[in-house]
């Protein structure tokens, strides 16, 4: 296997691994559990339960493998890579504002990481 065959089988797993990722924590913003509401403020906490619907659909999207046929896999790692930077970067600021920044550094960090794993699979 050549190391370009090597990287987009990685960018597939990045994909994968970002959608079951985002199908377990959309239906946690869901359930909304009280003791959440303060871990993600300044999120307003009537926003949580759709963030929880949108996170979920994006995570069964993502595990949506006829889509990822039609339109490509190098692309579809690209578009969630582009997806998953501005995310993180708008979750970033969010912690800044935050009272308490635990939880969201911790989803920052983990948007991100997925972000730098699907870049550098596109880029090689």
């Amino acid at each position: 296997q050549t190391q370009k065959e090597s990287m987009a089988d990685d960018g597939a797993s990045a994909v994968v691994a970002d959608g079951y990722w985002c199908a377990t924590l959309g239906p946690l913003l869901l359930l909304k559990p009280p003791a959440l509401s303060p871990h993600l403020a300044p999120v307003p906490e009537k926003l949580i339960r759709p963030l929880g619907a949108v996170t979920t659909l994006w995570g069964t999207l993502l595990l949506n493998e006829p889509l990822k046929g039609q339109l490509g896999q190098k692309r579809v790692t690209s578009l969630v890579c582009g997806i998953n930077s501005v995310a993180s970067v708008g979750l970033a600021a969010l912690t800044f504002m935050a009272p308490q920044r635990t939880l969201l550094a911790a989803l920052t960090v983990q948007v991100a990481g997925f972000a730098a794993w699907q870049a550098r699979s596109v880029v090689c």
